[in-house]
């Protein structure tokens, strides 16, 4: 398999540090007493299913390179809307939390975060595509987020 290089940096290398990125935030989640469900959906858009004492979220991990040059963070438009509308038709609450290689954990709810949108369909000047951005000031510490459920 041909490995992509930009800047430097090989797919593999992000696809690496964005499963380390998702397995540190799961461990940090499971001291939390919140337990990783096995996952059935018709749009297969997201990473995890948790649950804790009857209540159920879901769960979108992505891992950033550290916010040193960018004040903001972000996702692809079309995946965010995939995310509403699954949150939509299922009821269930959807955080998307941030990793990077500092340790922190930050993020929110969807329906924080479509209020909150700092920059929407902008295309990213690497690749053109179309992302949907967040201050990082406005994003929250994932403990804070995890014990409002």
């Amino acid at each position: 398999m041909e490995e992509k290089e930009k800047d430097g940096i090989t797919t593999e290398h992000l696809e690496e540090k964005g499963k380390k990125g998702e397995i540190y935030v799961i461990k940090k989640i499971l001291e939390l007493g919140w337990k990783v469900m096995d996952p059935l959906d018709k749009y297969s858009i997201w990473d995890y299913k948790l649950s804790k004492d009857g209540k159920e979220i879901y769960l979108q991990i992505k891992y950033k390179e550290p916010r040193i040059y960018y004040p903001d963070t972000g996702v692809g438009l079309k995946q965010f809307e995939k995310y509403l509308k699954f949150q939509e038709e299922s009821k269930i609450p959807y955080l998307i939390l941030f990793t990077d290689d500092s340790g922190r954990i930050y993020g929110d709810f969807l329906d924080n975060l479509k209020n909150n949108q700092s920059k929407k369909a902008i295309q990213n000047s690497k690749d053109q595509y179309e992302m949907i951005y967040w201050d990082i000031e406005i994003l929250k510490d994932y403990i804070e987020l995890i014990k409002k459920c």
